[in-house]
């Protein structure tokens, strides 16, 4: 599991299994276990290690983005980049507390913001 993940929806039956032979974890734990409990290890067990690396690549490149055009065009930038890349690092920061990004909502404001970084912060890699 550790490097592609188990998949989408399946943390509770992987939990579980790991867990049965604990001891009132299948009464009062198991059942309200739906995933874990922030963003990066919810990637890291749905995704397993190549997913985290590609959405850490994908995270990185946004905020890049958005630092080099405030640092080549400041004036210019403060239209969307920058509050492209402030909503690409809360989600991330508030994932460390919490697996917020599938919810509908702010999955689409994440894809917008990353697509906003992109689209204006050019394509250099």
């Amino acid at each position: 599991y550790w490097l592609f993940g188990h998949g989408l929806g399946d943390y509770q039956r992987v939990f579980a299994a790991k867990t049965a032979d604990r001891p009132n974890f299948v009464a009062y734990i198991t059942p309200w276990a739906y995933s874990p409990h922030n963003l990066w290890l919810n990637l890291w067990v749905n995704f397993g290690l190549l997913g985290l690396i590609g959405f850490s690549w994908l995270l990185y490149r946004g905020l890049a983005n958005g630092w080099r055009e405030l640092a080549t065009k400041p004036d210019r930038s403060l239209n969307l980049i920058v509050p492209a890349a402030a909503i690409l690092l809360t989600i991330t920061v508030q994932g460390l507390v919490e697996s917020q990004l599938y919810k509908n909502d702010l999955a689409v404001l994440f894809a917008i913001a990353l697509a906003l970084t992109e689209i204006r912060g050019g394509n250099s890699a």
